[in-house]
C-alpha cells in the first residue's frame, strides 16, 4: 500500500481496503497540552506513530489529526486547550459510528495520556451498548509495560523524539545550543494538592486536579544539535517499531476473537431481546 495513514488515503484507496476485507483501525487520539520543552502536540504525535507500526504490522489502517481531548491538570497553562470530559467522548461517539458504518469493524483507540481513560473507556462501553459493536481502547502506558521498554519518562521521552520522525515532523523538535532547561518540579510537599492525593489515592479515588505549576508535567531541553535530535529520534523510532512488532501477534489474536464474539452478541441478543 502507497500509505496506511488513513487521513492521507484517496478515497479509491480506502475502498479497495474494505472491498479486499480489511476492517481494522486504529484511532490515535491526542491532546494539546504543555508538556516540559516539548511541542504541545507531543501526547498526540505519539499515538500516530504508534497507530501507523501497528498498522503496517497487522493489515489495519492509522487514523490521525484528533488532537484536541480532555487535558486535566495542566490546564492552568495557557498552551493547554481545555475540551471537557463529556465533549470528548461525544465527539468519539460520532467518529466511531462513522467508521462502523464505512465497514470498520475492528477499532483500536490508542491514546498514552493519563486522563485519557475518562472518556475512551466510556465512549468504548456506551458505543457498545448503543451498537452491539466492540471497540477497544489500548492504552499505549500499559502497553509500553508489557511489550515495549516500560513506562519511565526516559523511555517514554525517547519514543516521542521517534514519533516525529516517522510522521516527517522531526524539525519541529528544538535545536538550540544555548536553550533553556526546564527542569521537572514535585508536587509540593505540604500543599492542598498533596494532602488530597495522600487522602484519596489509598482509598483508590481518583483525584479531579489542577498542577500548582506548567513545570510539575514534565521538563526537559532543546537539543544542543542536529546530530543528537536525529540519534534521539532514531532511537526513539527503534524502541516504536519494537513495541508494534511485539503487540503483533496479540492484535491478530484480538481481531479474530473480535468477530467471534461480535457473532456471539448476535446469538445472545437472540435469546434475550431486551438487552438490545
Amino acid at each position: 500500500m502507497r500509505t496506511r495513514v488513513y487521513n492521507k488515503m484517496t478515497g479509491r484507496e480506502v475502498e479497495g481496503y474494505l472491498t479486499r476485507g480489511g476492517k481494522t483501525m486504529y484511532v490515535a487520539v491526542g491532546v494539546t497540552e504543555v508538556h516540559g520543552a516539548m511541542p504541545i502536540d507531543c501526547e498526540g504525535i505519539f499515538p500516530e506513530a504508534v497507530a501507523l507500526a501497528l498498522a503496517e504490522e497487522t493489515d489495519g489502517l492509522a487514523m490521525v489529526n484528533l488532537p484536541y481531548f480532555f487535558p486535566g491538570g495542566t490546564i492552568i497553562s495557557n498552551a493547554t486547550v481545555q475540551v471537557s470530559v463529556r465533549e470528548s467522548i461525544d465527539y468519539l461517539m460520532m467518529i466511531t459510528r462513522s467508521l462502523v458504518s464505512q465497514g470498520f469493524d475492528k477499532i483500536f483507540f490508542l491514546s498514552g495520556h493519563g486522563p485519557a481513560r475518562l472518556y475512551i473507556d466510556a465512549m468504548c462501553r456506551d458505543f457498545f451498548q448503543e451498537t452491539k459493536v466492540h471497540v477497544c481502547h489500548l492504552n499505549l502506558m500499559n502497553a509500553m509495560q508489557k511489550y515495549g521498554s516500560g513506562m519511565g519518562f526516559e523511555a517514554f521521552e525517547k519514543m516521542i523524539y521517534g514519533a516525529y520522525k516517522m510522521l516527517y515532523q522531526m524539525e519541529y523538535l528544538a535545536v538550540d545550543p544555548n536553550g533553556e532547561t526546564i527542569v521537572p518540579q514535585p508536587i509540593f510537599e505540604g500543599s492542598a494538592l498533596d494532602v488530597l492525593q495522600k487522602a484519596l489515592r489509598p482509598l483508590g479515588i481518583q483525584t479531579s486536579m489542577y498542577y500548582e505549576l506548567p513545570e510539575q508535567h514534565f521538563g526537559g531541553r532543546p537539543f544542543k544539535s542536529e546530530d543528537e535530535r536525529l540519534m534521539a529520534c532514531e532511537e526513539g523510532e527503534k524502541l516504536i517499531r519494537e513495541m508494534a512488532a511485539n503487540m503483533a501477534p496479540a492484535l491478530k489474536e484480538a481481531q479474530k476473537a473480535l468477530d467471534v464474539y461480535h457473532a456471539y452478541v448476535k446469538e445472545i441478543l437472540k435469546k434475550y431481546p431486551h438487552a438490545q
